[in-house]
């Protein structure tokens, strides 16, 4: 009795097989949804889903819509049934047998699916390739050209069939002009008939491939023929599923059911996505998606898997050691220097460690933060000022800014080396070349500190005569993030610069709504013009940090103040000078 209830049991669990290889790839319920026929969708009776038996009752069909159901379902039902019944029997009731018996039965019966889907026939008309498999041509889920398929089906013999050619002449242009997703082709019964293949596809059928099933028991016929009817035609899902098969149908019918198909698509958040390598990870979300990757180990983070990326380091690994370190660091600044020359493209792909699409001095800032641990500073906008002056055959490059600088980076048209000069700063480094006519410098501290103010003098020792405006500057603050540079050429030397310090007279004076405030300092220093009211307050800030040596001038706009007399004060070193302004709202 015990053989027979495993029989009973083992029969079950392969009919579970036949769902399981049937609804997962399709992304299909397996454990709530009831059976169901896959052609009319009519939900299956009890005695429909007897193992074996209801297949042999019902004679291979669908108790509802008259469809043939495969084979394949009642053999995985007893091919489980079968190996169940041996293994038990050579090895015991136990666990063990359980597992190897269902194991392969299951791979068995997904050999003989893919099986099913992988009928291949010879392509005679219309067609470069030599033979056709449904499931390389179909568009299912291992990634055929086409997601709906129009078969005709036809024998040179049938008159009808002649008469028909028109019609699928229209809807073969029809579908052809309105979506790649749609594929067509005709079936010949030819077995002994006076046409040839070819002579057959010269009656007018153009463009699609013609194959011949006169094999035994006529199998495309079989499976998609209806009632035995020709001509007749069949449209076949993503699925490999037939989703409706008709005698005699004009292209209004088959229009509307292929359109019918392609709506079913649209709603479908699976079928148009492939999984190439077989990993279980989709196209669409699969980041190498022709190699094996199921792990989709992507260290760069690029969205390239490493399984077929080439460049495959962390970012900001140029070296290629696998680690992010001070080696890293030399070969960035390598790279800038160089202009990249002499690197491969990963190497240049991993320098760009910001993704900004370019290798440069906030690369370099980025890099050392994230070797060091530094955490992010507080986000403030950068802005600052750049200004030229020359010294005998020297160029001087001031920078000023609101915020702290960490890393400069210059690049300057020059056919001869020059030299760079950084005042003060003993804790940066600053490393050159030239190539290629131009010479370049990158300016940065190790362990990301700031320089010494936010008011930076590089000098370019023999640059007196290279022109201020061809010279490239980038300044990045603690982040890695640039600082926004305004550039202004002062035509004053360097030699000839004042030696007295003065506040010059607001103009105009009294104003409405702003006035201009200028003055001159002998040497760089730290700089505050404030404004006072007549109670001896301070009411407004106008500049406040280190300025360069020379004349400057300010825009003061009192918006929050009310009308009357003020006091603006220049404060430089030991140096304090007012002037009387009088605004009028």
């Amino acid at each position: 009795m015990e053989w027979f209830f495993l029989s009973i049991i083992s029969a079950s669990v392969g009919s579970f097989f036949n769902v399981l290889i049937h609804r997962v790839p399709r992304g299909e319920d397996f454990v709530y949804e009831p059976s169901h026929c896959i052609k009319c969708d009519h939900k299956l009776k009890a005695w429909h889903n007897i193992p074996i038996i209801s297949w042999l009752i019902l004679k291979g069909k669908c108790y509802f819509c008259d469809v043939k159901i495969s084979a394949r379902y009642p053999l995985v039902e007893f091919i489980t049934m079968s190996i169940t019944l041996i293994v038990f029997y050579k090895h015991g009731f136990n666990l063990e047998s359980a597992l190897i018996s269902f194991s392969f039965a299951y791979n068995v019966g997904q050999t003989m699916t893919i099986s099913d889907q992988q009928m291949v026939f010879d392509i005679c008309y219309g067609s470069t390739d030599n033979d056709l498999s449904f499931a390389d041509y179909n568009g299912d889920l291992n990634g055929g050209d086409y997601y709906v398929l129009w078969v005709e089906l036809s024998a040179s013999w049938c008159a009808p069939c002649f008469d028909a050619i028109p019609t699928i002449d229209n809807i073969t242009e029809y579908w052809e002009e309105e979506d790649e997703r749609v594929g067509m082709f005709t079936v010949l019964d030819d077995i002994g008939q006076p046409y040839s293949c070819n002579q057959w596809g010269n009656y007018g059928i153009q463009g699609i491939p013609i194959i011949v099933d006169d094999g035994a028991g006529s199998t495309i016929f079989n499976w998609l023929g209806y009632n035995n009817a020709i001509p007749s035609n069949a449209f076949i899902d993503h699925t490999m599923t037939v989703y409706y098969k008709v005698n005699n149908v004009g292209s209004y019918l088959v229009n509307l059911k292929v359109n019918d198909m392609l709506a079913m698509l649209d709603d479908c958040d699976y079928c148009y996505s492939t999984d190439n390598d077989e990993d279980g990870v989709l196209n669409d979300d699969d980041n190498c998606e022709d190699d094996f990757n199921p792990d989709q180990l992507d260290l760069d983070g690029d969205g390239i898997g490493d399984m077929c990326d080439d460049c495959y380091n962390m970012l900001g690994d140029v070296n290629d050691d696998g680690s992010l370190d001070v080696l890293d660091i030399v070969s960035i600044v390598t790279v800038i220097l160089n202009s990249g020359e002499g690197f491969s493209d990963c190497a240049l792909t991993d320098g760009d460690y910001n993704g900004d699409g370019i290798v440069n001095v906030l690369d370099v800032i980025s890099v050392i933060n994230y070797i060091i641990g530094n955490g992010r500073i507080a986000n403030q906008i950068g802005n600052g000022d750049v200004q030229f002056y020359t010294e005998n055959s020297d160029l001087i490059i001031n920078i000023s800014s609101n915020v702290d600088i960490h890393g400069v980076e210059l690049a300057l048209i020059s056919n001869d080396f020059v030299t760079f000069d950084l005042k003060d700063n003993s804790h940066i480094s600053v490393e050159s070349n030239q190539n290629n006519g131009i010479s370049r410098m990158v300016a940065f501290s190790q362990l990301n500190n700031p320089f010494d103010s936010h008011n930076v003098e590089f000098r370019v020792i023999g640059g007196a005569t290279i022109v201020p405006e061809d010279i490239q500057i980038i300044a990045g603050d603690g982040n890695g993030l640039e600082i926004n540079l305004t550039k202004s050429v002062v035509s004053l030397n360097y030699q000839d610069s004042p030696n007295a310090f003065n506040l010059n007279s607001v103009f105009p004076n009294p104003f409405n709504p702003s006035t201009e405030i200028s003055f001159t300092i002998p040497q760089d220093s730290f700089v505050k013009l404030s404004v006072y009211n007549l109670q001896g307050q301070e009411v407004d800030t106008i500049f406040e940090g280190h300025q360069y040596i020379g004349e400057h001038s300010y825009t003061w706009h009192p918006d929050n103040l009310t009308s009357g007399v003020y006091y603006i004060q220049l404060v430089s070193g030991n140096h304090v000078q007012t002037e009387k302004a009088i605004y009028l709202k």
